[in-house]
């Protein structure tokens, strides 16, 4: 009987044993693998899997030199939803967030992220600790040290992961953002949402918030930002060319057309209007998506007179005419002229007119200056 019961707890031990086993790789093939765990772009082949296998101990030892303290794992997994919006609970161990050659990579048995300088050494134990401290503690002084000597960091945390919860980083990286760039501008507003772009409205309400202190035109005659809000139009026409690339396009280019009107540069909505008419009775069988602004301005002050009635060009004594940067004769000059150019007008309110060169310019010219011809 005494060795029946010895062998029945040995048994009883091994299966207890297989089934903790078997549990645990239940546990591990259910997991997620992030897809952008293998970087591929060309013939670079880049697993960082592997690569952070590989040197664990190695980027725990650097960041260790700098006294930086762990986070604990409710905090770790809430902040890193929080700034990169990914839930990591069900992932595997290593999670690269994004697909590029110098990614964010999270470390969950550390508690820790990964991210490399790409202008030094691979494993920079002061910046993934600056990192680590700004993003898990709020740290103000590791934030200071990203600012000056890592901005593009921060540049990724908005454009890549549309963080918005931060009007300081938001501040900054507007500061440093190519508004006159379609690349630029859609990366920054646009995300991508089941294989299409989504805009992303609380950046474009943050941008004006921000950059604007929320003002808007309530004068047609007064253009707020025409230096971001007159780039919108590219954004309109890229959705009009490819809809199907965008979510809900013709929403999107409600949003964006209102925005436009927010800031008084009227002549891009009229001329995009011209070119588009059936999308008015778009707007209208859709109550204008519930942008009252837009609503207004269909109803009571749009006329599609401006592009089929008229061209415009320029008409100057000297022979050329000065596009400026702003409103005035003192402003930066950001490209001649010539007499008899033709240029499309974007906004005829006021004194100074908002205009785009056939090279593409965007910028002010002096009434006087542009002379309509008509070609009914």
């Amino acid at each position: 009987m005494k060795y029946i019961s010895i062998s029945l707890i040995i048994l009883s031990a091994s299966c207890n044993g297989q089934h903790e086993k078997n549990k645990k790789m239940n546990r591990q093939t259910n997991e997620k693998i992030s897809s952008f765990n293998i970087f591929n772009d060309g013939g670079m082949n880049i697993n960082f899997e592997k690569f952070i296998t590989d040197n664990k101990e190695r980027i725990r030892s650097e960041v260790n030199k700098y006294g930086y303290k762990v986070p604990d794992t409710n905090t770790f997994y809430d902040k890193i939803k929080f700034y990169y919006n990914w839930d990591i609970k069900d992932y595997t161990n290593i999670i690269v967030l994004e697909n590029d050659m110098f990614p964010v990579v999270v470390i969950k048995d550390y508690n820790l992220i990964y991210v490399e300088n790409s202008d030094g050494e691979e494993i920079d134990g002061q910046l993934i600790s600056n990192y680590n401290k700004f993003i898990f503690y709020d740290d103000n002084p590791a934030l200071a040290w990203l600012k000056l000597r890592h901005p593009y960091l921060l540049d990724d945390l908005v454009s890549v992961y549309g963080f918005t919860e931060n009007n300081d980083i938001l501040k900054f990286v507007f500061s440093r953002t190519n508004f006159e760039s379609k690349s630029v501008l859609i990366e920054l507003l646009f995300q991508d949402h089941e294989t299409k772009l989504k805009l992303r409205e609380k950046m474009v309400k943050k941008l004006r918030e921000i950059k604007f202190n929320n003002e808007i035109s309530t004068d047609y005659g007064v253009v707020v930002g025409a230096d971001v809000y007159s780039n919108f139009s590219d954004l309109i026409q890229e959705i009009r060319k490819k809809p199907n690339d965008f979510q809900k396009s013709d929403y999107q280019i409600a949003f964006l057309l209102n925005e436009i009107i927010l800031s008084g540069i009227t002549g891009i909505v009229d001329e995009d209007l011209d070119e588009n008419p059936d999308y008015i009775k778009v707007l209208q069988n859709n109550n204008y998506y519930g942008f009252e602004r837009l609503k207004n301005y269909l109803e009571h002050e749009y006329s599609n007179s401006l592009s089929y009635n008229s061209k415009y060009k320029i008409n100057d004594s000297d022979g050329y005419t000065n596009l400026r940067k702003e409103k005035n004769t003192s402003s930066e000059i950001l490209q001649k002229i010539s007499t008899g150019s033709e240029v499309q007008v974007l906004d005829n309110s006021g004194d100074w007119w908002l205009v785009q060169t056939k090279e593409g310019k965007k910028g002010y010219v002096y009434k006087t200056k542009i002379k309509a011809e008509s070609f009914q």
